[in-house]
């Protein structure tokens, strides 16, 4: 392939079918205006004298103009004029500032600010960085901002709510949720915090199922003048068969304290005096004179 050591001049003619020298790589040592088109990205590129740059990049704006300089991070830093051909124009310094702005606010490594807004014109919220302790504030970081998502888990020891009203849509609240084996039941309830007259010592008022017995209990008032009650329990059953004179009712409630009421089941729903004897710490015994017929009295067991 011959070498030609001097300018070609064509008279302004053309030259029809040319073909660019097609290259993988950018060649080495070029010179300002050499061009080559890569067949790596298939783009064309000129070489501005500085670093290669693509010649066009797809848009219809002048391609003249879309030549500029970079510094050392390939950031633009000539001030030239970019048009994309449609009147929309952007210095090579305003695209240099929106990329820096960019990196300060969002990088791999994260931001360097403390504060990342959403939306625009200081009118969303703000994630902030307080100490280690992500915040969602409001627009002027006065106050805390509103959250909402469909569903949250909270890992962690300590969860606190400082609110006035607290608003939940579940009828039944779980208490010690996290166990996983019936060895590691315990007490569990709600306590309402009070203070004494000092207004320093506590006189929590509280109810709980105390597990080691297996009933409910409440208690008022600080160690000193501690009141703890068993919470009662109520069990009915109708009884009669027209043969058995000495019936047992089985109630469960785990005490030999309970009292018993025996009316009956029918109007005017009278209540009637036979023999009791609380038999074990589950069950008593109702004795008549005569035999009740089906059902004809209630046996009512508080404890």
């Amino acid at each position: 392939m011959p070498d030609f050591l001097a300018p070609i001049n064509l008279n302004k003619n053309e030259m029809q079918n040319m073909r660019l020298q097609n290259l993988a790589s950018a060649p080495e040592n070029p010179v300002e205006g050499q061009v080559y088109h890569n067949t790596t990205d298939h783009k064309t590129y000129a070489y501005n004298g500085t670093s290669w740059v693509e010649m066009g990049g797809g848009g219809t704006g002048d391609m003249t103009k879309a030549v500029y300089d970079t510094d050392e991070n390939g950031i633009v830093d000539k001030a030239e004029t970019l048009d994309d051909g449609a009147g929309n124009t952007a210095t090579a310094k305003d695209v240099k500032d929106a990329v820096s702005a960019s990196h300060a606010q969002n990088t791999d490594t994260g931001t360097t600010s403390g504060t990342f807004q959403l939306d625009s014109g200081n009118s969303g919220p703000k994630l902030k960085n307080n100490a280690g302790e992500v915040q969602l504030r409001n627009a002027a970081d006065d106050g805390y901002a509103d959250l909402r998502c469909k569903n949250l888990k909270v890992d962690g020891t300590t969860t606190i709510v400082d609110s006035e009203t607290v608003t939940l849509a579940d009828n039944i609240l779980e208490l010690n949720s996290n166990i996983t084996v019936h060895g590691q039941n315990d007490d569990g309830g709600i306590a309402v915090k009070r203070l004494k007259d000092n207004d320093s010592d506590r006189a929590d008022a509280e109810m709980y199922f105390d597990n080691t017995n297996g009933v409910w209990k409440v208690k008022n008032g600080a160690t000193d003048d501690l009141q703890t009650h068993q919470v009662a329990r109520k069990y009915s059953v109708a009884v009669g068969d027209g043969e058995t004179t000495s019936l047992v009712v089985t109630h469960n409630l785990n005490t030999r304290d309970v009292t018993v009421t025996v009316r009956e089941t029918g109007s005017p729903y009278a209540v009637v005096f036979p023999d009791i004897e609380m038999t074990s710490v589950d069950t008593i015994t109702v004795i008549f004179a005569t035999a009740p017929t089906s059902n004809q009295y209630t046996v009512v067991v508080v404890g």
